[in-house]
């Protein structure tokens, strides 16, 4: 029998970041199955880079052109010509797109948070989200090639777009687990170190819980979100706010 939702307490928005390989998508799956089983409503989104349809559609076409990079992969064999793996824009191929690509990643990304978060919670749907606009603040960092863009208005506007009853979890495990995961899919060192070192500024500044999953099995990591979304069950129900939690490592 399907338990009820304790109407006191506001469908929840999880957000879940962190690099490809930490264990978001498994986490995602069994937390949407999570809720639904306690009655809840669920939407599932992905919100990343290169939104469609403005930087998508714009990115295409200069990857096409021949505007892009190819990060190498340690496990992958040499790319051919015809191996279209890892392409992706990279202003370092097109220095004059970077003093306006944040804002065209900024545009591209309303129609998405409108559609995926704030209409599916207006009405009554809990959230969760895979990626969030976290992950879009540090991609579009590593495609600009430059850290300082965390602190770029367009940057600062994403974090700020973060509901403040949002329960964010940052699943970090480092290049190593990530590649023996991941293997010949797992992006390059310098691509996902730049990331983590992204991630864990942000992560720092917003204090959200992290969760170092090459340590915990993927029951033990689910435990832990599960118990947060208690946590944070209770506090809402009785009006009070104790922050965001860490996991040890």
């Amino acid at each position: 029998m399907r338990k009820t939702i304790d109407t006191r307490v506001r469908p929840p928005f999880v957000v879940l970041f962190g690099p490809d390989g930490a264990g978001k998508t498994t986490q995602t799956r069994l937390l949407v199955s999570h809720l639904r089983s306690k009655g809840f409503r669920v939407r599932k989104i992905w919100i990343r880079n290169f939104h469609f349809p403005l930087a998508y559609v714009i990115s295409r076409l200069l990857v096409s052109l021949g505007y892009y990079e190819v990060e190498p992969n340690p496990l992958r064999a040499k790319s051919t010509l015809n191996d279209t793996w890892g392409r992706a824009f990279s202003v370092k191929a097109l220095p004059r797109m970077k003093p306006v690509w944040g804002f065209i990643e900024f545009v591209s990304v309303i129609p998405h948070i409108l559609a995926g978060v704030v209409l599916p919670r207006a009405l009554g749907y809990a959230v969760v989200a895979e990626r969030y606009t976290i992950d879009t603040v540090v991609t579009v960092a590593e495609v600009l090639q430059d850290a300082s863009y965390l602190n770029k208005m367009t940057a600062r506007a994403l974090v700020r777009m973060i509901p403040k009853d949002c329960i964010l979890v940052y699943l970090r495990a480092d290049y190593s687990e990530i590649l023996k995961r991941r293997k010949d899919d797992a992006h390059g060192r310098r691509f996902i170190e730049f990331q983590l070192t992204a991630y864990d500024a942000l992560c720092q500044k917003l204090n959200t819980c992290v969760i170092p999953t090459t340590n915990f099995t993927i029951t033990e990591t689910f435990q832990i979100i599960t118990q947060l979304l208690d946590i944070h069950s209770l506090e809402r129900w009785s009006g009070s706010n104790s922050g965001y939690f860490k996991i040890a490592e």
